[in-house]
């Protein structure tokens, strides 16, 4: 009996033992990834000799990405016309990152791709001269498609991304003007004009004057107000 009684406690351990192996050794259950991603996009217009152009792009995902190249994603603008119509644009890439959420550089994976595009004289501009009025005008529709080209691939946290799809109109725009003050000056002949001025933070003894041509002015007469407004 003892020894039978043996067998039986043996046994029972040893089963024991398996079922704890066999549940530690079972895989646990992996994380879902995501297989796509989309998100938004928002631009900077930098100011060059023949005028403004979009020269940089910040894509933001919801789901992070492990790296970019500038050759990941093709670009291309879609920009009203003086004739009321809208043509098509390739956009240059000359360089890709990605950036932590204040903007930084950063070489781990993230959901802010910053994208460098080539000013260029016959694109990338969201104004245009208008015939009409002999204004510059903001072009709308100005919009921005984003697709991975042929050939890439993007990763995210190790797993392919079968898609990648951006808002077709920017959430926003910054421009090379933004820290420009606004300021005035009354005239002997009581006349006020409107100005922006930007200060630099290292001061210097020289001031340069930017005469805009026609079409960066507007003049507006109200109550001896004379105001050549940029648009």
């Amino acid at each position: 009996m003892k020894s039978r009684s043996r067998f039986f406690l043996q046994t029972a351990a040893g089963l024991l033992t398996l079922s704890l192996a066999a549940c530690t050794a079972a895989p646990a259950a992996s994380e879902e990834k995501p297989a796509e991603a989309s998100g938004t996009y928002a631009y900077h217009i930098g100011g060059y000799d023949w005028g403004g152009r979009v020269d940089e792009v910040t894509l933001t995902l919801d789901a992070p990405v492990d790296s970019v190249s500038k050759d990941t994603f093709q670009v291309k603008e879609t920009v009203e016309t003086d004739d009321e119509k809208t043509k098509e644009n390739d956009l240059t890439v000359t360089e890709a990152y990605l950036t932590d959420d204040k903007g930084e550089k950063t070489d781990k994976a993230s959901k802010y791709v910053t994208l460098k595009l080539k000013p260029e004289l016959d694109r990338g501009n969201p104004l245009y001269f208008s015939g009409k009025t002999g204004y510059n005008t903001w072009a709308d529709p100005y919009t921005l498609t984003f697709t991975v080209a042929e050939g890439q691939k993007l990763e995210s946290e190790g797993n392919p991304l079968t898609s990648v799809t951006i808002d077709e109109k920017a959430t926003g725009k910054t421009t090379a003007v933004d820290e420009y003050k606004e300021a005035e000056f009354k005239a002997s002949d009581g006349i006020t004009y409107d100005y922006g001025l930007y200060e630099p933070a290292d001061k210097a003894k020289t001031l340069f004057v930017w005469l805009h041509g026609q079409g960066g002015r507007r003049i507006l007469h109200h109550e001896g107000r004379h105001r050549p407004e940029s648009v």
